[in-house]
């Protein structure tokens, strides 16, 4: 157990280069590179893959899905909309079939630079994506993008089989985002977050009172390329690399912040459990921050009232914490 208040500047033991995961960014790149190829391919298949508004026409700004059109089998996409607030009812199943023929997010919303919630107040409520786990790379169970702000409040499950498929993830805000998970995410394979956040103008705030599990090399919790200030909060339980004995899951850290503009927050409160198995798999990792208006390194926090505890070589028992300065 332990307590670090305002740390700056702190050494820590961190993967080596060869050992980093592949980033959202990463994979950005990795999707434009391939978009020609993969928009030729589709129009080969069936058009139904690539289906929006199952859910009614999204004008009046709020759209609800409910179960009577169970299973979503060709997920739920909102594309391109103004303000949107979008929610699934109690009892709704968003069962795609990824890799046939190209990745399917269960739910996807991309905006015109507009507000866009994501709502799901029920335990009954369930995303899980299938199919060939080679080919269902970036199927992720919820996916928002270029929005003003984005907040998701989930309450339901969420499992997702493919490579780099994030069980929640937010990809490029105007303004604020925020996460607040009371349910369920799995993920099975390799660089598949539970939860992951990128390129965040305004404030970030992620809070877990339910579960994060993820089996194979994959954070918990990813915040990477943020300008406001990062506030992390765990009252529930977070596992990463779980499959170890089957897939050694390196640098699979429980909560990881990296490359951020401002104050940095990150809190295990009592009740909540970080567990992370595999080499390099400490169970809060934060690194490069930014510096303040006035050139003063932004300040650090970690709270840790819960318990950590790590598996494998080099894994910190309790916090890794480094920050340094990388943008004024």
């Amino acid at each position: 157990m332990e307590r670090r208040d305002k740390t700056r500047n702190s050494a820590c033991i961190l993967p080596s280069a060869g050992a980093r995961q592949m980033t959202p960014r990463h994979r950005r790149r990795w999707l434009l590179a391939t978009t020609a190829i993969a928009l030729a391919g589709s129009l080969a298949f069936s058009s139904s893959a690539w289906t929006s508004n199952e859910c009614g026409d999204a004008s009046s700004g709020s759209v609800t899905c409910t179960a009577a059109n169970n299973p979503y089998s060709d997920g739920i996409a909102y594309d391109l909309v103004n303000d949107l607030t979008l929610i699934l009812a109690p009892g709704v199943t968003v069962t795609p079939v990824s890799g046939t023929p190209s990745s399917i997010s269960g739910v996807s919303v991309s905006s015109n630079g507009y507000d866009i919630e994501v709502l799901s107040l029920d335990t009954t409520t369930y995303i899980s994506i299938s199919g060939d786990p080679t080919t269902g790379d970036n199927a992720d169970g919820i996916y928002i993008s270029d929005a003003a702000s984005a907040t998701v409040e989930w309450a339901g499950s969420i499992a997702t089989d493919g490579r780099a498929a994030y069980g929640l993830y937010i990809y490029g805000t105007a303004g604020n985002a925020t996460v607040d998970v009371s349910g369920t995410i799995v993920t099975k394979r390799v660089y598949s977050s539970g939860i992951a956040v990128q390129e965040v103008a305004g404030d970030t705030a992620v809070g877990v009172s339910g579960s994060i599990t993820t089996y194979d090399r994959s954070y918990g919790v990813f915040i990477l390329d943020t300008y406001g200030t990062v506030l992390v909060s765990v009252s529930g339980d977070i596992i990463t690399g779980k499959n170890f004995a089957l897939a050694p899951a390196r640098g699979s850290a429980g909560i990881e912040i990296d490359d951020t503009s401002s104050s940095v927050v990150a809190t295990l409160d009592s009740g909540g459990t970080i567990t992370t198995y595999g080499a390099s798999a400490y169970g809060i990792g934060i690194r490069r921050t930014g510096v303040a208006s006035d050139g003063d390194t932004d300040y650090i926090t970690v709270d840790v009232s819960g318990d950590i505890t790590t598996h494998g070589d080099t894994s910190p028992a309790s916090t890794c914490v480094r920050a340094s300065a990388m943008r004024s």
